[in-house]
């Protein structure tokens, strides 16, 4: 009778996962020459790289001869489908016990269709288990020169030993002995074995990313990674870079998001990208005014801050956009500072009024340097809109009173999963207040001052009062001491529903 042998090179070595244990055929651990070992054999459907080989004159690899009944070959070929059954000579074998090679035939499985492990699809502790286990018991030394010959460690590795991947994982595999064996053989390799939790695609990420991702959408506003990272919504868990791209890519993969030049989308929203890369051409021009003006703005008397929102602060204005800023000044001053600064930007025909919009400063929304938390503001339950206003506020004057504002609105900020960050400094003015503003401030900071205080809020508020009647159920107007906020239509209701739908 003639004997058949399969030259295992991965889990096939272990008896019980080769399903022989118990039977008296032979396991011969021996050295196959000419080839050399890799993990290029992606298990999608397990989700780890098994182990795969290449041809090479000058490599060989040890591994175990497992005896197979001719009759169960069939069973063996059908459990390797990633693989193809190739026969070997004899004198490519040689057994570590120094005996001859028993008479036979030779088989190898060859892989169809290698690929390197990726983060989606990396090698599995659990697998690399059963590969060494039976080498560690048999010898120890024989399982160091088989992790020797093992190629891609530095692909990346997780620890699954908790869930294994590998499905035919037998129990009592001492993890212990195999990870002492991987740390005094591969030492720096080793250390990069992150732990399967890490790289596991997580629901809860999942949908937050998506969340995320649907809220800009609703601005025709694609996101980079590393933007969907500092956006993301209500993710409050500790997320490394490379496990946010793995989920987005496995996102990308079942068809949810599309890549495009390294922007995420919704699939059948592609043509936002280049709808992005336009505005921030707009932007750029619209910067400038911002900050040609602003020079102007922040030398009025009483002004604390000055700081641009909306679309602007996204680099996201269309053409027929305008330029939105929120200001804070000083408190007991609020009419007589938004009056300087609306005679200044209409002297400079820039203030928008009426149907000029397009290019214009929208001075809607000024508050006392004392009413800047931005609770006071929110809609009842969740308000996305307002947190990302408040994270992604560009101030262009007034540093010390900005940093005041985060300072204040963090803790609430946090509530949405989300974190100031230093960006702000891009289009900041460090500025010294001068000699005119100071005495500016000085002359009506007492009894003059007050007149004028009184005066002009007698008149903007009656007029701003009357006007109110006719403005619609959207519309969202404060009009106090401490809060002016003239929101005709307010959509942030609107943008919250639209975004709940497809949540």
């Amino acid at each position: 009778m003639t004997n058949h042998y399969i030259f295992s090179y991965g889990s096939l070595a272990h008896k019980e996962v080769a399903g022989i244990s118990g039977r008296t055929l032979d396991f011969l651990p021996a050295v196959l020459k000419g080839f050399k070992r890799n993990f290029r054999v992606l298990a999608k459907s397990s989700g780890f790289a098994a182990a795969g080989i290449e041809e090479d004159r000058e490599s060989e690899i040890l591994g175990m001869m497992v005896q197979v009944p001719e009759s169960e070959l069939p069973k063996f070929d059908e459990r390797e489908s990633l693989y193809d059954r190739v026969e070997i000579r004899k004198q490519q074998l040689n057994l570590l016990s120094g005996e001859p090679v028993p008479e036979g035939h030779y088989y190898l499985y060859v892989p169809k269709n290698p690929q390197p492990p990726t983060e989606q699809i990396p090698l599995a502790q659990s697998y690399i288990d059963v590969m060494l286990a039976p080498f560690i018991i048999l010898n120890p030394n024989w399982a160091i020169t088989l992790v020797k010959t093992m190629g891609d460690l530095d692909k990346p590795w997780v620890n699954d030993r908790k869930m294994p991947m590998y499905s035919r994982y037998p129990v009592g595999i001492d993890g212990d002995a195999v990870d002492r064996l991987l740390m005094q053989t591969v030492p720096d390799k080793f250390a990069e074995r992150r732990d399967a939790e890490d790289l596991r695609v997580k629901p809860e990420l999942v949908r937050s990313i998506l969340s995320t991702i649907r809220f800009f959408d609703i601005f025709d506003y694609p996101l980079t990674a590393e933007e969907v990272i500092n956006y993301l919504y209500k993710y409050k868990k500790p997320l490394h870079i490379k496990e946010l791209k793995a989920t987005l890519d496995h996102l990308v993969d079942s068809g949810e998001l599309v890549e495009i030049k390294g922007y995420f989308v919704l699939s059948g929203r592609e043509s936002t990208v280049e709808t992005r890369k336009t505005r921030k051409f707009i932007a750029e021009k619209f910067w400038n005014r911002a900050k040609l003006y602003g020079q102007y703005m922040r030398s009025v008397p009483f002004t604390k801050m000055i700081a641009v929102c909306n679309n602007l602060a996204y680099n996201n204005p269309s053409e027929q956009s305008d330029i939105d800023l929120f200001i804070v000044v000083k408190p007991g001053r609020m009419w007589l500072a938004r009056f300087l600064i609306t005679l200044i930007l209409h002297f400079y025909g820039v203030r928008r009024y009426g149907n000029k919009v397009a290019g214009r400063f929208c001075l809607s929304f000024f508050v006392t340097s004392d009413k800047t938390d931005m609770r006071e503001f929110e809609l009842p339950g969740e308000d996305p809109y307002l947190a990302y206003w408040a994270k992604n506020l560009r101030p262009i004057f007034g540093e010390k009173d900005y940093l005041k504002f985060r300072e204040q609105n963090k803790e609430w900020l946090a509530q949405y999963g989300l974190s100031f960050d230093d960006s702000y400094k891009k289009h900041m003015y460090h500025y010294e207040e001068g000699p005119l503003k100071k005495f500016s401030e000085w002359l009506l900071g007492g009894f003059l001052g007050d007149q004028f205080e009184k005066l002009l809020k007698a008149t903007l508020k009656k007029k701003t009062l009357r006007s109110m009647n006719n403005l619609g159920v959207n519309a969202n107007v404060i009009v106090t001491d401490e809060i002016l906020k003239f929101h005709n239509y307010d959509r942030r209701q609107e943008y919250l529903e639209r975004w709940r739908k497809n949540v």
